[in-house]
């Protein structure tokens, strides 16, 4: 394309000079050349605009079951706080359909109703409905992505549930694709052309129908063990944003504390990180090898992993743990607190907070032998700026209904995710309307001043690891780590299908380890503990088994096995070469 500017607009060159011509001529090259690096600059590597920038925001329709003033409809959500908001879990039906997880509260409660009308408050608002989660498992899944007739059948139900219920789209959460209850390698293979399919169906109904099109999302956890059943560079084709898993590196059940959403290395002497691999940072970075960085959400916690300290003296980073910390007092959890329960416990009841490493991750608090790790309002603010540098869509929170949605402990309502929002969008590009939801509370409590720093305590006996300095983590394989000359080999998983039948099992041991297994499995976790207890407990008494129910904030009821060895202390997890003794399991499954 040649372009040929008007002559009066050319510039007179001295005439008889050569030399001014070719230096003319050089500015003009030179001009040329910088705006075209410029604009391929930009092409190469776009930002996402304000319009673009999300703050997306699950809600569980399990909170409003808690008690008191701490239950959680969606009449409380400030309509302007989060850009879209995804109403979590709904389920799969036996006819590749879409079928309600409570019904007495998504309908009879008008669940669904009254979220979609926080709509008629912002007309910018999307509210999405998340189909999977824990209360969905792998196998439904795996039934509607398997064949094109299901995937069809199922996007086609989907369209009328969404439309018929006022959603603006879909979240996709299969927790998790080739791993868990007879996972399949074509789970990652299917999840593709399940996702395809709805894609293609969204766009065929707003044509015919001359309407928007559906919003398709999906959540994706960070794990190694995980991610080889997502292909995301073709989900980046597909979908209108990916919601990246950036929290519970770390979990309770491990042996040393750590904190469970990292934003960088924390490379403290624990034996949980060393590892440079387990922090958002690396894996916003795998992430953006694959998919655009203006699809990619960062998911912050609004939620702390807790423990029990092995040593009230030991409270630091990688000190020994006796387990999950207690239950909270509303949510009802082992080895978990929202937020809501962690900035009461930090504000009235004088637990201490330590700051872990400026800008790398938030802080920890203690008190006792209980520790909880969690992201503050500096550390929100961080992980805005982190996801701004790197050119993300937005941010998304789980859950809503774990911040401190009445302003207990702040001047504001909703302190976490707000600071997140105000972070993303600076005053003067967005507005946010008034409309009745005010930013400050009626009868404010004094702001929580900021704890003086505290040295982290450690006993004088603790063994004293030397520390590992890391460099920039790099995208390559994980390392493999050198065996412990103190554990135990395992002895590996058979398939499903090799478990023992009951007769393989002497009675009365045989019912407790069919339902322990059974249970494990439903619940999708400690599979590779199956094996074990099957050798195991043939020959423990059965009277060594408790059996507990309980609740939990999952809206749930809680199964505890409880086996208590007569001979050891109880402790988590201790194996011998022939022995497990556990403490305490907890598995979830629906009454």
């Amino acid at each position: 394309l040649t372009l040929q500017e008007p002559e009066v607009c050319r510039p007179r060159l001295l005439r008889g000079s050569r030399n001014s011509d070719l230096k003319m001529a050089a500015v003009y090259f030179a001009i040329l050349l910088c705006c075209s690096i410029a604009f391929c600059a930009d092409a190469a590597d776009p930002k996402p605009t304000n319009e673009d920038k999300k703050v997306v925001c699950y809600y569980t329709n399990w909170s409003y079951k808690r008690p008191g003033s701490y239950a959680f409809t969606p009449e409380k959500i400030d309509p302007f706080l989060c850009t879209h908001i995804i109403y979590a879990f709904i389920k799969i039906g036996q006819k590749n359909n879409l079928i309600s997880s409570d019904p007495e509260f998504d309908f009879n409660q008008r669940g669904f109703a009254n979220a979609t009308a926080l709509k008629k408050k912002n007309k910018n608002l999307k509210v999405m409905i998340g189909v999977g989660g824990w209360v969905t498992g792998t196998l439904p899944f795996m039934g509607i992505s398997s064949n094109e007739t299901n995937r069809k059948e199922f996007a086609k139900n989907a369209v009328r549930f969404i439309r018929g219920y006022m959603f603006d789209g879909i979240d996709l959460n299969w927790q998790h694709p080739g791993v868990k209850e007879g996972g399949s390698p074509q789970d990652r293979e299917n999840y593709v052309k399940l996702a395809q399919t709805l894609r293609e169906e969204f766009e065929i109904e707003a044509v015919q129908k001359n309407k928007p099109k559906l919003l398709l999302s999906i959540s994706i956890a960070h794990h190694e063990k995980f991610l080889p059943g997502y292909d995301i560079a073709s989900f980046n084709t597909y979908m209108d944003f990916i919601s990246v898993i950036c929290y519970d590196y770390h979990f309770s059940y491990e042996s040393a504390v750590n904190h469970h959403s990292p934003l960088y290395s924390l490379e403290e002497d624990s034996d949980y990180s060393y590892d440079a691999q387990i922090n958002i940072n690396y894996t916003i970075n795998y992430f953006k090898e694959l998919a655009d960085p203006a699809k990619l959400v960062l998911g912050i916690p609004v939620y702390g992993r807790t423990y029990k300290l092995e040593n009230t003296e030991d409270t630091a980073l990688g000190s020994y743990a006796d387990g999950p910390g207690d239950k909270g007092p509303v949510t009802g959890e082992k080895g978990f607190f929202a937020y809501f329960e962690i900035c009461n416990f930090v504000k009235n009841e004088n637990w201490t907070v330590v700051q872990t490493k400026p800008g790398s991750a938030g802080p920890y608090a203690y008190k006792g032998d209980q520790w909880v790790c969690y992201d503050d309002l500096d550390m929100i603010r961080n992980k805005v700026a982190y996801a701004n540098k790197e050119g993300l869509s937005g941010v998304m929170f789980w859950t809503i209904d774990y911040d401190d949605f009445e302003g207990n402990c702040q001047e504001t309502k909703f302190p976490l995710i707000r600071t997140a929002r105000d972070a993303l969008f600076t005053s003067d590009m967005m507005v946010f309307p008034d409309d009745g939801y005010q930013n400050s509370v009626a009868d404010t409590p004094s702001r929580v001043s900021p704890s003086p720093p505290v040295v982290p305590k450690r006993s004088d006996n603790r063994p004293q690891k030397k520390p590992c300095k890391l460099g920039k983590p790099q995208l390559v394989p994980k390392p493999t780590r050198a065996p412990n000359p103190l554990a135990v080999p395992r002895t590996p998983v058979p398939p499903r299908d090799e478990y023992p039948e009951q007769s393989d099992v002497s009675e009365p041991q045989s019912n407790i380890v069919g339902d322990l297994i059974r249970l494990i499995q439903r619940a999708g976790g400690m599979t590779n503990f199956c094996n074990i207890l099957r050798d195991t407990m043939a020959t423990q008494p059965a009277s060594s088994f408790l059996h507990k129910r309980g609740y939990n904030d999952r809206g749930d009821s809680e199964n505890t096995l409880v086996f208590e060895s007569p001979n050891l202390p109880p402790i988590l997890v201790a194996l011998s070469n022939s022995s497990i003794y556990i403490k305490e399991i907890n598995v979830f499954h629906k009454s």
